[in-house]
């Protein structure tokens, strides 16, 4: 299953010594869980009006949604067909990808989490006093300058090799 590359290797390790517990303390795979059912939540409600019966059309979104956040390359459906709302959320979850260490590709769930965490940061310290003091966390872990900063390095690299289509023809 693709979705087993997409986790990185030392969680299996953490899984078989501490079993269903690592599933809820891992911010990571609750991550990759969460991304991986927006995903095909949306392929499943934007491709609603495909004409295919519900089951059908759950195969797809599942099929293709972790196909996409694992970054494995499977698809049951024309991908030119598929809607615009859909074409966005894949090409998202692409290029975020699985988690450290794992095998898919992308700029990985934690370097999203860091960015996301971080504009959480500057919005609080917006509503705070000056002298207040505020620990940039994720996960009850300090994120220090040079995480935050390899982070932010990383998927601005990876942004600026996002190109997109013309109307051009080569």
């Amino acid at each position: 299953c693709s979705a087993l590359g997409a986790v990185s290797l030392p969680f299996y390790d953490r899984f078989v010594r501490n079993g269903l517990k690592e599933l809820t303390f891992n911010l990571e795979i609750r991550a990759l869980l969460a991304l991986s059912v927006l995903v095909v939540g949306l392929l499943y409600f934007c491709n609603g009006e495909s004409g295919a019966d519900v089951w059908s059309r759950l195969k797809n979104a599942v099929i293709m949604g972790l196909s996409a956040q694992t970054t494995t390359g499977f698809s049951s459906v024309d991908v030119v067909a598929l809607d615009n709302a859909s074409k966005l959320s894949l090409i998202f979850s692409m290029m975020v990808g699985g988690s450290i260490g794992s095998t898919a590709g992308g700029i990985k769930i934690l370097r999203l989490l860091i960015v996301l965490r971080l504009l959480q940061f500057f919005i609080q310290r917006t509503a705070l006093p000056e002298h207040a003091v505020l620990e940039r966390q994720l996960s009850d872990d300090k994120l220090e300058f040079d995480e935050i900063e390899k982070a932010l390095m990383l998927i601005s690299v990876s942004c600026t090799h996002l190109t997109l289509p013309t109307n051009r023809e080569v």
